[in-house]
């Protein structure tokens, strides 16, 4: 799976929350979990 999403920080992401803070996303978490984050179809909240 390819995710389009890059930094220049080592092993993660800066990502901005829809409160419009911003959280440092660890790339080494789980891609499921990663593909849930990015979707709002599954009707959770995170």
């Amino acid at each position: 799976m390819l995710f389009g999403w890059c930094s220049l920080y080592l092993g993660g992401i800066n990502g901005v929350m829809g409160d419009g803070s911003v959280q440092y996303i660890d790339l080494a978490m789980d891609k499921q979990t990663w593909a849930v984050m990015g979707s709002i179809a599954d009707g959770g909240v995170y």
